[in-house]
């Protein structure tokens, strides 16, 4: 903002500015409809009777937004929420359905094989006639089924817009009644945020690619691609790292902390307590980092035990990271990871990336720093050095020209938003 100087690790609630009503989205009759990037609050939108941790999902709009200087084109989107194992569920589902297609177009290579010589008046020769023929007409009707099942299958998504709203299909009625009961999308208070825009295509290819994209060789091939021409789609804005949710270890996401003590089965990490947690969105509605920090009995090592989730079209990725950590009397840090770090690294740091599973990294760990590792007071040191180092990190990175200067954006976000919200939709289009 003109005239205004920000200060990028004061608390949030620091600069927040004059609430402004908007209304992003509402029910009406049994039909949700949203705005372009509206946020909504934390029900399960498929009404899973699986239960487990909520998650933040992107509803896919019809339409995306123009490109402008610096600003990629996007797709258009909105943030609900559905349940964790649900979505695995249906992730599972649509990888069962990609190998049966693929097993299908294999298939469909055999009738283009000669046709099997043989007579068939034998019994081996009336078999080859019905497997060239079982080849030749069941894998076009099994492709089809399997489009149809996908289209089936699809859970929460946006309709075409109507006066800037857009319909919700697929949404359990149970959900509405809940999302009734939080206010009909009553006017919610805007804010200013924190944020900053990260120079991707100025680091390393192999810290671009993560989660299960590194097993997909044309993924890398697009980043490839995207890093060379330095496209504006490798230089995103994200929330600052001071704009988390800091919670007390008991609201901590219970898959982590039961993940976390069935790695730690058999050696001394078993011991460890979690210390709190943290909750870190992203300006991508469906993306979300859940991190726990761990603690030794003695104080001297520390852990981030980190899970990144992304949904957008109801399909779920996940990504784990650990990182242990140490400090020394002399102000130097031992880090010790499972992902390679971000260059340039702050004076002091020590950084070194382990390969292998939480035993194996904190073995790696162990052998740098059990001698000088020091005992730190209380949560509040290790949340300080914590801090400090992320702050360091941050200013190492912009003066490199990796990270842009703090900026603000203002959510719930949305140019239509920001004006006030668009005309309502027309009453002949709104069950459409």
């Amino acid at each position: 903002m003109d005239g205004v100087t920000l200060n990028p690790y004061s608390s949030p609630a620091a600069d927040v500015g004059p609430e402004v009503a908007t209304r992003n989205w509402m029910i009406r009759g049994s039909v949700l409809w949203v705005q372009d990037q509206a946020v909504l609050p934390p029900v399960d939108l498929e009404g899973s009777r699986t239960g487990g941790p909520l998650t933040p999902v992107m509803i896919k709009l019809q339409g995306t937004t123009e490109a402008s200087e610096g600003e990629p084109m996007r797709h258009r989107g909105a943030r609900g929420y559905a349940a964790v194992p649900a979505l695995r569920t249906r992730t599972r589902r649509k990888q069962i359905r990609s190998l049966l297609i693929w097993i299908c177009v294999v298939w469909l290579w055999y009738p283009l094989s000669p046709v099997p010589a043989g007579d068939v008046d034998t019994p081996m020769g009336l078999l080859k006639e019905g497997l060239f023929l079982l080849g030749a007409f069941l894998p076009m009707p099994a492709v089809i089924g399997l489009w149809i099942w996908g289209l089936l299958d699809r859970g929460v998504r946006g309709g075409r817009s109507n006066n800037g709203w857009y319909p919700i299909s697929g949404v359990h009625p149970s959900a509405l009644a809940a999302l009734a009961h939080h206010g009909q999308g009553a006017p919610a208070p805007m804010r200013r945020y924190k944020c900053y825009r990260l120079y991707g295509y100025l680091l390393p290819l192999r810290s671009l690619v993560m989660g299960k994209m590194r097993r997909n060789p044309l993924m890398w091939l697009l980043i490839l691609i995207f890093k060379s021409l330095r496209s504006p789609a490798l230089a995103q804005r994200y929330l600052h790292w001071t704009e988390r949710t800091i919670e007390h270890q008991s609201r901590a996401d219970s898959e982590m902390k039961e993940d976390w003590r069935k790695k730690a089965s058999g050696t001394e990490l078993e011991s460890w307590t979690p210390r709190w947690s943290e909750i870190r969105d992203s300006l991508m509605p469906g993306i979300r980092s859940l991190v726990l920090v761990m603690a030794s009995p003695d104080g001297r090592f520390f852990a981030t035990y980190t899970r990144v989730r992304g949904t957008i079209g109801g399909i779920l990725d996940e990504s784990d990271e650990v990182h242990f950590f140490s400090w020394t009397a002399d102000g130097r840090i031992f880090e010790t990871a499972s992902v390679p770090p971000i260059q340039p690294l702050p004076e002091g740091r020590d950084y070194k990336e382990a390969k292998g599973r939480l035993k194996a990294i904190w073995a790696a760990h162990q052998r740098r720093a059990s001698e000088a590792a020091m005992p730190l007071r209380d949560d509040r040191d290790l949340r300080d050095r914590l801090d400090a180092s992320e702050i360091a990190r941050c200013a190492m990175l912009e003066a490199a020209g990796i990270l842009g200067p703090v900026e603000e954006v203002e959510l719930p976000w949305g140019n239509e938003t920001l004006s006030g919200p668009p005309p309502m939709p027309k009453p002949q289009e709104q069950a459409a």
